[in-house]
C-alpha cells in the first residue's frame, strides 16, 4: 500500500498455526539472493532477510536506503512541527515592528512640521502669544488665520534682566 510516495507498513495476517515459522518454511522460502530490492521495500520486508539469511552488499544497501528514507521522513515531520510556531511568531513580530515604525514616523513628522520662530516681539504679561503672532503677520502683509497657528508659546526662560534685549521666540504654524 503506497502513501504519499512512501510505503506504509501493513501487518501480515497470521493464523494461530502460522504464528511461529518452522525451519522447513524458512528453508523453502525464496532465497535472499533471488529477491528484488530494486524498488523501495518496506522496512520490515527489508530487515527480515537480514535476520534469517546472509545478504549481499546490494541487499544491505537497499535496507540502508530504506532506513535512511524513514529517518529522513521522521526528521522532516518533526522539523516542520517545530518551525511552524516560529514562523507564526515571526509574522506577528513583523506586524508589531511595522506598527511601531509607523508610530515612530508619525512622531518624527510632528517634529518636522513647519516651524516658524518669531523673535524681537516684546514680552507683555497676560498677552496671548497667538494674538501677538497674528498682529505681526498683519503688519508684515501676510494673510494668516488663527486656525493656521497650531501652537504658539515663548521659548526659553522668562527675561528677568532688564538689560537683555533678546525676547524669547514664539509660534509654530500649520
Amino acid at each position: 500500500m503506497k502513501i504519499s510516495g512512501k510505503y506504509a507498513v501493513k501487518p501480515p495476517k497470521i493464523s494461530r498455526e502460522e504464528s511461529v515459522p518452522d525451519a522447513h518454511m524458512i528453508a523453502t522460502s525464496t532465497p535472499v539472493s533471488q529477491r528484488d530490492f530494486s524498488e523501495s521495500p518496506t522496512l520490515p520486508t527489508a530487515i527480515n532477510p537480514l535476520i534469517t539469511h546472509q545478504v549481499t552488499i546490494g541487499e544491505a544497501t537497499a535496507v540502508k536506503l530504506c532506513i535512511q528514507d524513514e529517518i529522513s521522513e521522521l526528521i522532516n515531520k518533526e522539523v516542520a512541527k517545530a518551525v511552524e510556531p516560529l514562523k507564526a511568531k515571526i509574522t506577528k513580530l513583523e506586524t508589531i515592528n511595522n506598527e511601531l515604525n509607523l508610530q515612530l514616523d508619525e512622531l518624527k513628522q510632528y517634529g518636522r512640521r513647519p516651524l516658524v520662530r518669531f523673535s524681537g516681539i516684546p514680552e507683555v504679561q497676560g498677552k496671548d502669544t497667538t494674538d501677538l503672532i497674528l498682529n505681526v503677520t498683519i503688519k508684515a502683509g501676510i494673510s494668516l488665520n488663527r486656525d493656521d497657528v497650531i501652537n504658539s508659546h515663548r521659548v526659553g526662560a522668562p527675561n528677568t534682566n532688564q538689560r537683555t534685549l533678546a525676547p524669547r521666540q514664539i509660534a509654530r504654524l500649520n
